[in-house]
């Protein structure tokens, strides 16, 4: 598989080049040439598979390096993930039930696997490709309680969970709707809900440190592969002017098309996980509690109420 940048007609790469060395800051994105797209029923095979064979079925249409689900499953244990059902309609994908209590750990530990070397940080790419690879794994689990679509819920930050999301729908997953939660740090939201993205909105800390987060690294490859690179050059420029940047209503469908956008507080998080602990006798970290709150707005904003996978990358406390 050749590899392209966001920002850059001519240069391209190739699998081992992204998986191994990060493009300079600034200067674009690695992305595949072409989104490979699974038939109907070569999608129902992987979800038929165990976690840790689909995920290295998925990484391994991405990279060469042609690891083994005994690798996987090597790397991070026979159950890495399960997805928990509560509430109504909510399924929760649990990411943190490692030695590292986090998802970030999950994808080091696979980034590790693929370079042979766990001292190693993930390339930006890898780290999408890998959690694209987890989403699968995930759906993977959910469709062996009977579930088949679901819709998708995760935090903005860098969008590269959402982002991931959406790559995963383009090849042929069955996701509905991707629902991207934003706190008080709510550029994404003026932006997938407006058009509008202020490329110089100040960062408003919060104790959700991973949703601050007010220009998405991938908010820039969502632009590119939804939009094309004409309006990412415009995208850039306007970056780099700090100036505001607007789509047109059409470019805006186009865009949202399959996502939607909410915005949840931080002072809300503690009255979620109470809430959520005492009706369903559940404990969610404070992301997935943030957006378990966003997925119940959207709800209620609406009326779609189909079964959801968060996502959780966290242990609570």
């Amino acid at each position: 598989m050749l590899y392209r940048n966001t920002r850059n007609k001519i240069d391209s790469y190739t699998a081992h080049k992204v998986l191994k060395a990060e493009l300079p800051v600034n200067s674009g994105l690695a992305l595949p040439m072409n989104i490979p797209v699974f038939t109907e029923n070569a999608v129902q095979e992987i979800l038929s598979m165990p976690f840790s064979d689909a995920v290295s079925r998925i990484l391994n249409v991405f990279f060469p390096e042609k690891i083994t689900s005994w690798d996987v499953a090597c790397i991070l244990g026979k159950n890495p993930v399960r997805v928990d059902g509560i509430g109504q309609k909510v399924l929760v994908g649990v990411l943190w039930d490692n030695c590292g209590n986090s998802a970030e750990h999950l994808v080091d530990s696979l980034y590790g696997c693929l370079c042979s070397n766990t001292d190693c940080q993930p390339t930006r790419w890898a780290r999408v490709a890998i959690t694209i690879a987890v989403i699968f794994g995930l759906f993977a689990e959910a469709n062996k309680q009977g579930f088949l679509q679901l819709d998708f819920a995760a935090a903005a930050g860098d969008m590269e969970t959402v982002f991931a999301a959406w790559y995963a729908k383009k090849m042929g997953l069955p996701v509905g709707t991707i629902l991207c939660v934003c706190n008080e740090n709510s550029n994404t939201w003026d932006f997938l809900h407006r058009g509008s993205l202020n490329t110089a909105a100040p960062v408003v800390p919060s104790i959700l440190t991973e949703m601050d987060v007010q220009l998405p690294v991938y908010l820039e490859a969502l632009i590119y592969s939804s939009l094309g690179e004409n309006v990412l050059a415009q995208y850039v420029a306007a970056l780099e002017e700090g100036a505001i940047f607007s789509l047109g209503e059409e470019q805006l469908n186009l865009l949202n098309e399959g996502l939607y956008s909410c915005v949840v507080g931080s002072n809300r998080v503690a009255d979620v996980i109470s809430s959520v602990s005492k009706t369903d006798g559940y404990s969610l970290d404070a992301y997935a509690a943030a957006i378990y709150g966003g997925l119940q707005d959207y709800r209620a904003k609406t009326g779609r109420n189909c079964h959801t996978l968060v996502w959780a990358s966290h242990k609570p406390g």
